[in-house]
């Protein structure tokens, strides 16, 4: 029935799905049969990435699989619907929907085609409309922070794309693991952590993870020279950048990565090497981070949502070369560009040395196809 073996034995494992449900199951398994085997990593930017040589097949069943497992969950009866969403989720990734030669690739963008897309495909089989809301809505919003604790498809979906995720890096051996590496892989499996039987959901507790050493004027001061340096622009845009309107970006990572020098400078090196291999703890982290900077009076509060948790949030990244639909989607903390001790004029006069500083207009934040209320009700 499918040309690709896992996708056929998956096809089998859901044959006692509702018939509407098994329907719009095979509608995405044919298109991830005809186009899906290519990397799940599509755009330059990612180059070095480990998940280079993941197929959109394989993860896509993973995940998929991965959701299967929340039936272990009594209080969530619609997982049949999770594992829609875990099968299109990621399925506009494939050539055609977006450009790959203009690296039209960033979470975002992936998320919202792939929405508009499976919107149109399972519409004619999932007649309830209120389950096909469910399941548009979880791959429209699966990189958005906040929702990973809830109880829906959405947040169930997040944790099992997370899950897959860390299972992908796990197989791997160590010496594929360069660059930016998620995980710390040790010398017995013992040491590796796993999540595939997915743990409760661990809520960001900005206390959770106190930074003994950690002052919120010292902290300013060691990201003031990253601001707007090139040091500080990856492949996929800038981690520290300041605006015209009086606000800097930094990105999680990056503070991190100020967090992390520091501690070693301090003599808490075990401390932030410990942290640095929790995904969970570095969440914790940067909550830590952003509500001591609140506190301080440093946070640009009208650039978050209004709620205290929020500390953080996915920003896009706009330039004279791309457009909303084509910018990055990268996760902000913003900053007051005063309580930094830096002059505006001074900071954006750094950018001359750089086009790719240089030629951003604007950044916003991230909302997606759902939050726009673009969403098609048929």
């Amino acid at each position: 029935m499918f040309k690709h073996e896992e996708i056929e034995k998956f096809w089998r494992e859901i044959q006692w799905f509702r018939e509407d449900r098994k329907a719009a199951a095979e509608v995405l398994l044919r298109k991830l049969d005809k186009g899906g085997d290519i990397s799940t990593v599509v755009t330059f930017f990612w180059s070095e990435s480990p998940y280079v040589k993941v197929n959109l097949i394989d993860h896509t069943i993973g995940v998929a699989r991965m959701a299967m497992k929340l039936d272990k969950h009594p209080e969530f009866s619609t997982y049949q619907l999770l594992v829609l969403a875990a099968l299109g989720h990621d399925i506009c990734k494939m050539r055609g929907y977006i450009n790959r030669k203009k690296d039209e690739y960033y979470e975002g963008v992936h998320a919202i085609v792939s929405a508009r897309r499976c919107q149109e495909w399972l519409r004619d089989y999932l007649q309830d409309q209120e389950e096909l809301d469910m399941v548009v809505k979880a791959i429209d919003l699966h990189h958005e922070p906040g929702h990973e604790q809830e109880k829906t498809v959405l947040g169930f979906l997040i944790r099992a794309d997370k899950a897959a995720r860390q299972n992908e890096l796990n197989q791997m051996p160590a010496k594929e693991l360069k660059g930016r590496r998620m995980i710390e892989r040790g010398e017995g499996p013992e040491s590796v952590k796993r999540e595939c039987d997915l743990p409760p959901i661990q809520a960001p507790d900005p206390y959770a993870e106190k930074l003994p050493f950690f002052e919120p004027v010292e902290f300013l001061v060691r990201l003031l020279p990253e601001i707007n340096s090139m040091d500080a622009y990856t492949g996929k845009g800038p981690e520290a950048v300041s605006m015209p309107s009086g606000v800097c970006y930094v990105t999680t990572y990056r503070a991190f990565k100020i967090v992390r020098e520091w501690g070693h400078e301090v003599g808490h090196g075990e401390l932030v090497e410990a942290i640095a291999r929790d995904m969970n703890r570095r969440n914790n982290v940067a909550h830590f981070i952003g509500h001591q900077l609140r506190e301080f009076g440093a946070l640009a509060e009208h650039e978050l949502p209004p709620n205290e948790k929020y500390t953080h949030r996915k920003f896009r990244v706009i330039t004279q070369y791309n457009t909303s639909k084509t910018s990055v989607g990268m996760f902000y903390i913003p900053i007051r560009t005063r309580s930094l001790g830096g002059d505006i004029v001074a900071l954006e006069k750094r950018k001359k040395g750089s086009p790719l500083l240089r030629n951003i207009t604007k950044i916003y934040p991230n909302t997606g196809l759902w939050k726009k209320g673009r969403k098609k009700n048929g």
